[in-house]
């Protein structure tokens, strides 16, 4: 049976595995999010545009196993799916997503923790900025890449997980244990399974911090707007155990490929959400805002995608909100055949992209 390591030791690892290259500066990730010390900022919803459209079975995502960690790639000519929204002021394009995790069943794996939690697990989304060519180039500047995190919390093995998880984690044991098997396509997929990116999102894109910082592997250039999602998504510590079996480039396993949080020193934290409202962490001022916390809707920040892809979206941990996912999908259904649902108009003041109104246009 698998057991435990000392903490001092699983760090020491850690830090040996994704810092060896990094520079010095004030800007490093990931960080331990300290929720009073955020400044509550209300955004304008997130819109996915395109990511329906990418999945190993189209053909259009590959997966590596790249030594450091497990990689979904986006390939081929089609056109990318892009972000927009949110605290961004141009749109980015997805290029890939890869994982972070630690070893056996500890809950030492993430690279971002809050309120001093580490979690088992740690997904990145990676965005790069519209006007860049390269990713080479988006790394010259700070506004050049914007990655979303997601952390994973462990349920019940009883507790249905989103096949997706399940289907990448098995087909990377089955086929990607060495760093040099090169890449696993959609010959890779079992008859009835799909590995997409919609799997892996949230159904609603709700509750995230936002500040500046840096990759956390490589160079760990100063280049990146991070996205870090309050609420875990669920995963299995079976997909655990599939992610451990890979080895990296030495040929042992695969495993505490994070790396330990880094001074905030003086960057501004902002919070986008309700949850810490609610609770009383936070105060919002007196200014008015489209929503209130004592009765928030949640509908504006349904992923944005067809309605019929929702129910395909990444299994949460738990359920924090209100408003249930069955009827939050049954107001998306009620508007879905209106041409302009979740377009938003927009104001920015002093820099940032405020939410200012929601703009409903029945066809």
């Amino acid at each position: 049976m698998k057991g435990f390591i000392p903490g001092a030791v699983l760090l020491l690892q850690a830090w040996i595995v994704s810092s060896e290259k990094c520079k010095d500066g004030t800007r490093q990730s990931p960080i331990d999010i300290i929720s009073k010390t955020a400044r509550y900022q209300e955004f304008r919803p997130f819109k996915l545009e395109n990511y329906e459209n990418y999945s190993m079975r189209k053909g259009n995502l590959k997966v590596k196993n790249t030594g450091s960690s497990l990689k979904v790639y986006a390939y081929g000519d089609e056109k990318r799916p892009t972000l927009t929204g949110g605290p961004l002021n141009v749109a980015y394009e997805f290029v890939e997503m890869h994982f972070h995790w630690g070893e056996n069943a500890s809950m030492a794996g993430s690279e971002h923790k809050i309120d001093g939690k580490s979690y088992p697990l740690e997904l990145h989304m990676v965005h790069k900025n519209i006007h860049d060519d390269t990713i080479e180039e988006a790394l010259a500047h700070e506004d050049g890449l914007t990655v979303l995190g997601f952390k994973f919390e462990f349920v019940d093995d009883k507790k249905e997980n989103n096949p997706a998880i399940d289907t990448l984690t098995q087909m990377a044991k089955a086929h990607l244990i060495q760093p040099s098997a090169g890449y696993a396509k959609k010959d890779k997929l079992p008859d009835d399974k799909d590995v997409s990116i919609v799997n892996f999102l949230p159904f609603l894109m709700d509750e995230y911090f936002h500040y500046t910082g840096s990759l956390t592997t490589g160079t760990c250039d100063e280049a990146v707007n991070w996205i870090v999602f309050k609420v875990p998504l669920a995963v299995h510590k079976d997909n655990m155990w599939d992610l451990q079996d890979l080895l990296d480039k030495q040929g042992k396993p695969l495993i505490n490929n994070f790396r330990p949080t880094q001074p905030i020193h003086d960057r501004p934290l902002y919070y986008h959400g309700t949850h810490l409202l609610e609770n009383g962490d936070l105060q919002k001022g007196s200014s008015k805002t489209v929503r209130g916390h004592e009765n928030p809707s949640h509908v504006n920040y349904v992923l944005t995608v067809p309605h019929q892809q929702l129910g395909q979206t990444a299994t949460l941990a738990r359920w924090p909100y209100h408003e249930s996912e069955a009827a939050l999908l049954e107001q998306v259904k009620e508007t879905s055949g209106a041409p302009n649902l979740n377009k938003f108009n927009g104001l920015i003041i002093g820099g940032t992209v405020i939410l200012a109104t929601f703009s409903l246009i029945m066809g």
